[in-house]
């Protein structure tokens, strides 16, 4: 039995990139230039092709691809792909929905806080651990024994001549 020939239309990760090879005959289409030249030589043997919002999937890079039976697009969205078009020709159209849901909630209720909480305005700012350099506690280090440009705890109250900074923490987020 031939080995499924699985069009990749732009590098992935190097993990899944070499399933890929291990599992499918795989060919690259940045390997190959011009690119018409690619489906020149494999135009009826490419059955899947793996792609992204960067590249359109329409009428003429199907008419190119006659054999193809499955299009994957490694995104959310398929707003690049002429589902029209698939449907009529019978090829299968998959993405990848919700597959960042979390991350980017996540990145939006840390950036809220960072908001709420004015760490941006802290960029540069004098910085204090705790248990370090303060007056109430017991430690002996001097300033030069810490690298106050990698910590990210603590941003000390200290306003300049331009600007003050709040230091208080949000109770809850409306």
């Amino acid at each position: 039995m031939d080995s499924l020939v699985v069009l990749l239309l732009y590098p992935v990760n190097a993990y899944l990139e070499q399933e890929f090879d291990r599992r499918f005959c795989l060919l690259r289409l940045w390997e190959h230039s011009p690119p018409d030249s690619l489906f020149h030589a494999h135009w009826s043997a490419i059955r899947a092709v793996v792609g992204y919002p960067g590249h359109k999937v329409d009428a003429a890079l199907l008419d190119a691809l006659p054999s193809l039976e499955i299009f994957s697009s490694f995104s959310v969205g398929i707003d690049h792909v002429d589902l029209a078009e698939c449907r009529e020709r019978g090829i299968r159209v998959t993405h990848t929905p919700g597959v960042l849901t979390d991350d980017v909630a996540d990145i939006a209720v840390g950036l809220a806080i960072a908001a709420l909480r004015k760490i941006p305005q802290a960029a540069g700012r004098p910085m204090d651990v705790d248990g370090i350099d303060r007056e109430d506690d017991n430690v002996d280090h001097d300033e030069e024994d810490v690298d106050t440009d990698n910590i990210q705890s603590d941003v000390v109250d200290e306003p300049n001549d331009d600007e003050t900074l709040d230091s208080g923490f949000v109770d809850e987020v409306t």
